[in-house]
């Protein structure tokens, strides 16, 4: 499955649960072009990752809200270098974090479709 700017933006405007502002829209937009949509979906798996040990009932949980609070801090950078290296993954990680992966995008795949 591929993720795409269109997905990734489609994220960001429906899945949001904090309020955002136009130019951070715009911003957002800049950071996909500057560090791509495998970048932008690590970090979702992250957040995913993260929420899913505090919140285990939660089936999805990768809203766009950590994002948010670190591009408004101006930090984006700093989470992009402390991303895991999938280089680094051993059989059983990068299977998971394959399963994590397509999950979100065929959730935003059919959240999109069903907008559209």
């Amino acid at each position: 499955m591929e993720i795409t700017k269109e997905l990734l933006m489609h994220w960001l405007k429906h899945f949001a649960k904090t309020p955002y502002t136009a130019d951070e829209e715009k911003e957002f937009e800049k950071i996909i072009d500057e560090y791509g949509e495998e970048k932008i979906i690590d970090i979702m798996i992250v957040t995913f990752a993260i929420y899913n040990n505090f919140y285990p009932t939660l089936l999805l949980y990768f809203y766009p809200t950590l994002l948010l609070y670190n591009m408004r801090q101006g930090q984006i950078k700093e989470i992009i270098e402390q991303l895991p290296d999938h280089s680094a993954f051993d059989e059983e990680e990068e299977e998971l974090y394959k399963v994590l992966r397509d999950h979100i995008i065929s959730t935003l795949s059919h959240s999109i479709s069903k907008k559209g």
